[in-house]
């Protein structure tokens, strides 16, 4: 059968528990496969959320399991419980979930991933801030307390890169807000009239992978800015709902997908190099919008005797990094860390330590760099006589203050010139404009195949009446078609390695592989159809 069930909000032994909200703020919608063992860890996550704005939640099953609808009945109340016999993929069970939505935000999470305390609050609050975000990530993290994303880097051939994962070598933390080419749907928040606008996920991408790298790209399309807050923490595990293999065929699979239909905004991205600081610094830049690139040196405090230097500063730091064609850099060792915290919100980044080296690289650049207190070091020294930044050395508080008035002056008449009259300030960190950070071609473009279309042959998911018996076939069909093209990738994998060893040891026969290929092929293929056949969950991880 196929429906929903709401559970009792009055049952007694009901140990996770949501309260009734007549109009909520916030939709959360929580998608589970089967067993979905990780999932009521992730709502006991959301259930014990310190004071986060009005919510309702809607988990959206596919195929669930009779063990796990007796576990939600009896451990969980106030929540709406969707449930599909088919395994509709991650964007077809977020789909369904939106259309009973009352929340004018959607906040999608992962049923591997826990909430933090914070997680909700933070994301309404970075939209609140300005109607130009049209979607908001928050950071992930693994359980070990190591970041695994904070927003994801878009390069050339259409792959992403998780920002922060692994890289420790960084001089700085991807802890300050700031605009992104996307980032996982694990914990995203978008406004409803977008997701409404664009028609929710694209189920060409069926059953899972890259339909929320497409989604916010075609957010960006829609004239609103995709944002990462990093105050927002979820605690994720990835590929906890898929094997390793099944996760690989499908990203690869869903890949050419959207690198064709995405090829024109594709061209514009930075190629990786093999240098993680260097590449990474001007994807960063690309998109975020190509902003002005300012670093400011304050190798001492102001000097606090002088007047409000030190509220003064802070106010100008505030207004540069609010100017949407700014993006701020700060060097300032001596700051205290609930100063650091006020400044990465206004999407100020900071240089932590190896200013020096981080300026040595040749990918690294700016436009102005500022310094004030102390002496320059002798490679910032070094790069201001290159002339690689218009360079300004102040001596004085008065001074440095001086500049950043010229320099925020300079950014908003050119901000006027460019785009006429100037919209709201800025949010945190959306450097590069009000306007979409993508030039790709339309939604119609003719790049993409029609058999690529989603199973029932439309452009992009689109309101439903409720699931019926053809919805639940056309899914199943769906997923026929899938674990088809899975045993062949997976045979032919195999094949390979085969082959190789086949040529090692016959390599004086080297005509017989074909022969012997044919032969293993007999036996492998009904093997791995059997075992293949006991199933593969829909990933849980969209991170790429």
């Amino acid at each position: 059968m196929t429906g929903s069930l709401a559970t009792d909000p009055a049952a007694a032994h009901n140990s996770i528990s949501f309260s009734e909200v007549g109009d909520p703020e916030v939709t959360v919608v929580v998608t589970g496969w089967r067993a979905a063992p990780l999932l009521t860890r992730c709502l006991e996550s959301l259930a014990a959320m310190d004071e986060p704005p009005s919510f309702e939640v809607i988990v959206s099953l596919n195929d669930p399991t009779p063990s796990l609808l007796s576990e939600l009945a009896s451990s969980v109340s106030g929540a709406t419980i969707l449930i599909s016999e088919a395994n509709r993929g991650f964007g077809g069970a977020c789909n369904a979930a939106a259309k009973l939505a009352r929340g004018r935000y959607l906040a999608l999470l992962n049923d591997d991933a826990t909430a933090g305390p914070s997680w909700l609050g933070e994301l309404v609050a970075t939209a609140d801030s300005d109607p130009g975000i049209g979607a908001v990530a928050g950071a992930l993290y693994g359980h070990d307390g190591s970041l695994v994303e904070a927003g994801s880097f878009l390069w050339s051939d259409g792959w992403p890169t998780p920002a922060g994962d692994g890289d420790g070598d960084l001089p700085y933390r991807y802890d300050w807000c700031r605009r992104v080419d996307f980032a996982s749907a694990a914990s995203l928040l978008i406004r409803r009239s977008v997701w409404d606008d664009l028609g929710g996920f694209d189920e060409r991408y069926y059953p899972a992978y890259f339909e929320d790298a497409d989604l916010c790209l075609r957010v960006a399309t829609h004239g609103q800015r995709v944002v990462v807050a990093p105050t927002s923490r979820a605690y994720h595990v990835r590929s906890a709902s898929s094997g390793d293999t099944y996760s690989a065929f499908l990203s690869s699979r869903n890949h050419e997908v959207f690198a064709r239909r995405w090829s024109g905004l594709l061209a514009e991205r930075p190629q990786r190099a093999g240098e993680a600081v260097g590449d990474q610094e001007e994807a960063l830049w690309v998109a975020m919008g190509k902003p002005h690139r300012v670093l400011v040196v304050v190798a001492d405090p102001p000097d606090s005797s002088s007047g409000a230097v030190t509220g003064d500063l802070r106010d100008l730091l505030f207004r540069l990094a609010s100017q949407s064609r700014c993006f701020l850099t700060l060097y300032a060792p001596r700051i205290d860390r609930v100063e650091r915290e006020r400044l990465t919100r206004r999407g100020i980044r900071f240089i932590d330590s190896g200013l020096s080296g981080f300026l040595a690289n040749p990918k690294v650049s700016f436009d102005t760099v500022l310094t004030y207190g102390g002496r320059p070091s002798e490679r910032l020294t070094s790069v201001l006589r290159e002339g690689r930044a218009q360079a300004y050395m102040c001596s004085q508080a008065g001074q440095l203050s001086d500049r950043l008035e010229a320099l925020l002056r300079s950014l908003e008449s050119q901000a006027a010139a460019l785009s006429g009259p100037p919209g709201p300030s800025g949010p945190p960190g959306l450097a590069g404009g009000s306007g979409p950070a993508v030039s790709a071609r339309p939604l119609d473009s003719p790049d993409v195949a029609p058999d690529d279309l989603a199973p029932d042959g439309r452009e992009h998911a689109e309101a439903l009446p409720d699931p019926d018996p053809e919805e639940t076939i056309r899914y199943m069909r769906a997923e026929r078609e899938v674990r088809e093209a899975y045993f062949d990738w997976m045979i032919q994998k195999y094949r390979s390695r085969i082959s190789t060893i086949v040529a090692d040891r016959l390599a004086a026969h080297a005509q017989r592989v074909p022969a012997a290929w044919s032969l293993s092929k007999q036996y492998l293929r009904p093997l791995m159809r059997r075992v293949l056949a006991r199933g593969h969950p829909t990933p849980g991880d969209r991170s790429a």
